[in-house]
């Protein structure tokens, strides 16, 4: 997913999980990747922010994010509060 705006935000409040085998989530540009959670092979930050929102339901399991290979490139952020 590209979100190309600096100043922008893509937000999605309900990614499915991708749990085919080598299926992973890749994010560039300069701009914010906002989601649910993340549930997939692999997450690559390659620019920008991706950000894992808050779930608002204390240990609920729907807002936990599960990877198995983590990419997070120079200048990239992944932020999970």
């Amino acid at each position: 997913m590209n979100v190309e705006q600096a100043g922008s935000t893509l937000t999605i409040s309900n990614l499915q999980p991708t749990f085919l085998a080598g299926a992973g989530v890749a994010k560039s540009g300069p701009g914010t990747l906002a989601v649910n959670n993340v549930r997939a092979d692999s997450l690559a930050v390659h620019g920008g922010k991706v950000q894992v929102l808050a779930n608002g339901t204390t240990n609920n399991p729907a807002g936990t994010s599960v990877v198995k290979s983590l990419t997070i490139d120079a200048g990239s952020t992944l932020d999970l509060t």
